[in-house]
């Protein structure tokens, strides 16, 4: 299985189970709101001997022992986890098993990524996923977090400097320094604060921050 590439860059094969041409436009329709084009249908139930033999010479069908990671985690985890490890081994006294939350973890990217790195640390992931984010949680975090703990945000963005969008809406979203500004007020030490464009051209605010160990 393979993750789907970044939108614009190549077309897609969709495989459907069964001819059905309400649900094959519905399905294209789809994929081409998120900006990928669809270059050919095939249909599992018609595979045979000599469609399955094409299909695998132009390399839209592969079998066998053949893996790929269906996703890759976050950019923001990736480049700053051995750091966040190193800091948290030190603080626990080089205790190497920690703890994740994953509050709207999708399809678990991030927590599968840290589950299998071989660091040295075990992690003890929990994921549960929600559309959009959901403001009052903000309330709640610090008391999730252990003194020293890491907090690593991911949102949607509105307001002065970024570029405006339909969806979400902007209560669903982060305004531009909410965060550093709410948690600077609780003692956090912030790591990163960046907005950067997802491919259809929304802004996402990046923010990393680490919980004071005591407030002296």
């Amino acid at each position: 299985m393979f993750e789907l590439p970044p939108p614009n860059t190549e077309p897609l094969t969709v495989v459907f189970d069964k001819q059905d041409q309400t649900e094959i436009d519905k399905i294209k329709s789809l994929i081409e709101s998120k900006h990928y084009s669809v270059k050919s249908v095939v249909f599992w139930d018609e595979l045979d001997i000599d469609s399955e033999k094409k299909y695998k010479e132009t390399n839209m069908l592969y079998s066998g022992d053949l893996y790929h990671e269906i996703f890759y985690p976050s950019p923001a985890l990736a480049s700053n986890i051995d750091d966040i490890e190193a800091k948290l081994a030190n603080a626990s006294g080089n205790q190497k098993r920690l703890k994740v939350l994953d509050l709207g973890c999708g399809c678990g990217r991030d927590l599968v990524f840290l589950t299998k790195r071989e660091s040295g640390v075990q992690w003890e992931a929990f994921g549960i996923d929600y559309q959009y984010f959901n403001r009052p949680l903000l309330g709640h975090i610090d008391s999730l977090l252990d003194a020293g703990g890491f907090i690593i945000f991911s949102s949607f963005v509105y307001g002065e400097g970024v570029p405006a969008f339909e969806k979400p809406k902007p209560q669903h979203c982060i305004k531009v320094g909410e965060l550093t500004q709410f948690f600077s007020l609780l003692g956090y030490q912030i790591v990163l604060d960046k907005i950067e464009f997802i491919e259809d051209g929304r802004p996402v605010n990046t923010f990393i921050a680490q919980k004071p160990y005591s407030l002296e």
